[in-house]
């Protein structure tokens, strides 16, 4: 059973080395690459078992470009099998900088490479709900989460271990206004939980709206998604933000 290729790969603490040196440089290249780097992780993680599923189960697998909607989008039904979106207007220019579930990366492609990773999580989901012949709606009723159904305890957990993404943040493709420079991120979230945020300080800077603003960290941090600040700006603007943008 599938349940138990996913059962092995946790037991055995295994991850997927995401140093993937191939290069795209358009959104078609990209499109092109993601089947060859589905089966790698495939095959890294659960010796194949999600592809041996999809050939007993007669599902077909599609990887396509959308134009709404959040950076990647994965669903399944009988009639159109097991689908991931990915919206072509997250591919910002060549040298986009973003943050994807709080990992940095530099260029659109390794951004949405990142998407796609967390997008992958969600297949493997769908896979056990239809192995167990539970709907997603049943199996997603039953299961805690901190942030949507979608995303529940196993989802993060799933993501943290095999792809070493500590946030559901898949969208935060980035860039500085008025500069044709990329933008740089100094250091890391867990880098900045350690330092900014573990101290409490209150004289922070954060991204929004295409600059680097200051920022004070509000005394209420109760009620937020993990790796999430509550912080107002000097322009007295209250925000929740990824605590990847955020520095010190």
């Amino acid at each position: 059973m599938f349940v138990h290729a996913v059962k092995k790969a946790l037991d055995q603490n295994r991850k997927f080395s995401t140093s993937i040196k191939k290069t795209c440089e358009s959104m078609d290249s990209l499109l092109s690459y993601l089947p060859q780097l589905f089966k790698e992780v495939d095959m890294q993680l659960f010796d194949g078992a999600i592809h041996s599923f999809f050939k007993r189960k007669k599902i077909k697998l599609v990887i396509k470009q959308s134009t709404k909607g959040p950076a990647g989008v994965t669903t399944y039904n009988l009639m159109d099998g097991m689908q991931i979106h990915l919206n072509k207007h997250a591919w910002l220019s060549p040298d986009s900088t973003g943050m994807v579930g709080g990992n940095l990366c530099s260029r659109a492609d390794t951004c949405l490479i990142q998407t796609f990773l967390h997008e992958i999580v969600h297949v493997i989901l769908f896979c056990i709900y239809i192995e167990l012949h539970v709907t997603q709606k049943e199996a997603e009723a039953l299961i805690p989460t901190h942030f949507d159904p979608t995303h529940n305890i196993i989802f993060t957990k799933w993501l943290k271990q095999f792809f070493n993404q500590d946030t559901i943040d898949n969208s935060l493709l980035l860039r500085a206004t008025n500069s044709n420079k990329p933008l740089e991120f100094h250091k890391t979230v867990e880098e900045i939980e350690h330092t900014c945020l573990a101290t409490m300080q209150t004289q922070l800077s954060v991204f929004y709206q295409g600059t680097w603003q200051p920022a004070t960290m509000s005394k209420n941090q109760t009620h937020l998604q993990p790796h999430h600040s509550r912080i107002q700006t000097a322009q007295n603007q209250k925000l929740i933000v990824p605590n990847g943008l955020l520095s010190c």
